[in-house]
């Protein structure tokens, strides 16, 4: 028994032009704001991801300062950051800055100013 390959049928010609030349339908152009404003108004939201605000510019506190205190101490200083809405650094700042007003260390006072002059502290 022999088997014969089926013909591949190169006799037949291609158009070549054909396969080149098509031609793409213009779709409509259609204007983005009404499109995003129907589509929220169907109820769709944008799968886009939101733009990212610019990087924060580079934190002042860069020194970590390792100090042991009691163990209720760090959870009252915790709870007065939170109190006040600030973070521990701006707490730690505050509690120098107070200490030196009541001591009336005018010397190391104008230090501390100097040093936090730069930066603000709530």
């Amino acid at each position: 028994m022999e088997n014969k390959r089926a013909s591949l049928n190169l006799e037949t010609s291609i158009d070549l032009e054909e396969l080149v030349n098509k031609k793409k339908e213009h779709k409509p152009k259609v204007n983005k704001n009404e499109l995003v404003s129907i589509a929220e108004s169907s109820g769709f939201i944008s799968r886009q991801p939101h733009k990212k605000n610019r990087r924060r510019k580079k934190s002042p506190f860069e020194c970590q300062i390792g100090i042991k205190v009691r163990h209720d101490v760090k959870e009252l200083f915790q709870d007065i950051g939170e109190y006040l809405d600030i973070y521990d650094h701006t707490t730690f700042e505050l509690a120098i800055l107070a200490l030196l007003e009541k001591e009336n260390a005018i010397d190391l006072l104008g230090r501390f100013k100097k040093i936090t002059s730069k930066t603000r502290i709530e």
